[in-house]
């Protein structure tokens, strides 16, 4: 199976790259445009910039990673395409607009889609959430506890 995946470098796209080890890997070093001659049977867009801020603290580089990247990995000609969103979407912040625009961009572009909105992501290589600094401080607790 012909297998685009993007957001690479860390996190859920690293982990399931390592899931499909023959699969296409697009990262910040290339671009989308590079695979467009390509057609593939899946691509999965991790990508994102996670910005949990207000309008006045806002990067670009939310917009480049959650609006403008998903415009164009659209375009690559594919059966299927999975996001993976935020539950964040329903929020009305800029991460959670960003969110939202990318859900809307692959719904009108793509026949055949699948939006996956993970409330918290767990493993090696995911980003600290809360539920990871909850399980690290019991397992502290634990550990001098026991001892």
């Amino acid at each position: 199976m012909a297998t685009l995946i993007t957001g690479t470098n860390g996190g859920l796209g690293k982990w399931l790259s390592m899931q499909f080890p023959n699969c296409d890997k697009l990262t910040r070093k290339n671009s989308p445009a590079e695979f467009n001659g390509n057609e593939y049977d899946l691509i999965i867009h991790c990508a994102a910039s996670v910005q949990h801020c207000g309008w006045s603290g806002v990067n670009i580089s939310l917009f480049e990673d959650n609006v403008f990247l998903t415009k164009e990995v659209v375009k690559i000609p594919h059966k299927k395409f999975i996001l993976i969103s935020s539950i964040d979407e329903s929020k009305n912040s800029p991460y959670g607009i960003s969110k939202r625009i990318s859900e809307v961009i692959v719904r009108d572009s793509c026949s055949n889609y699948l939006v996956l909105r993970p409330s918290s992501l767990v493993g090696d290589g995911m980003r600290k959430n809360t539920f990871q600094k909850m399980l690290q401080s019991l397992l502290y607790i634990f550990i001098h506890i026991a001892y």
